[in-house]
């Protein structure tokens, strides 16, 4: 689907979720969301919104600067899911792309940020001790040479690595069962 079609389709769904009662437009939106008990919590909301009968000082102009900063919010979503289509298609050219694939949560966005941090050439660091130094997963030793065995965590890491491997292992833990035990 082009980000063309995809604009298009949310700008029919925001249009026809205007045109909506306001329980069935909050609804939409939570079940665009993956939110559970989406009638409910979307019929509570209305009614206490209804109930509501205080007024604030300022509260117009809060009104007014949260809409201006939601919009705001909605097109640089808009702009990311137009950038994340790009940069999926080159991450699926790339030569490795099958093999990150397969590793636990690590899709085109992750795995694209793992090959840059990489340098586009996992296969350069030659053994996996030396790519989890890299990211900053392996202890170094504290010891000046008397005392053995006592491990630190590294003061350099990589952050974006470490941010990958670490939502892998996450998803590894709900996932495989190797990994639960």
């Amino acid at each position: 689907m082009s980000a063309a079609t995809a604009e298009a389709i949310r700008d029919n769904e925001d249009q026809r979720a205007e045109s909506e009662s306001p329980d069935r437009r909050i609804e939409t939106w939570l079940k665009y969301r993956k939110v559970r008990t989406v009638a409910a919590l979307a019929g509570t909301t209305v009614e206490a919104a209804k109930s509501q009968h205080c007024a604030l000082l300022g509260e117009t102009l809060a009104v007014t600067l949260v809409a201006r900063i939601a919009k705001g919010v909605l097109v640089l979503g808009k702009e990311i899911a137009e950038l994340d289509l790009p940069i999926e298609a080159r991450f699926n050219e790339h030569r490795h792309a099958t093999v990150i694939r397969s590793l636990p949560a690590m899709g085109a966005l992750l795995g694209a940020e793992f090959i840059a941090a990489t340098g586009s050439d996992p296969e350069a660091f030659g053994m996996a001790d030396l790519l989890a130094s890299f990211a900053g997963l392996s202890q170094v030793a504290r010891g000046s040479g008397r005392v053995s065995g006592s491990m630190r965590r590294p003061r350099r890491d990589h952050r974006g690595m470490l941010r990958a491997f670490h939502l892998s292992a996450m998803a590894s833990l709900r996932t495989c069962s190797a990994s639960q035990a």
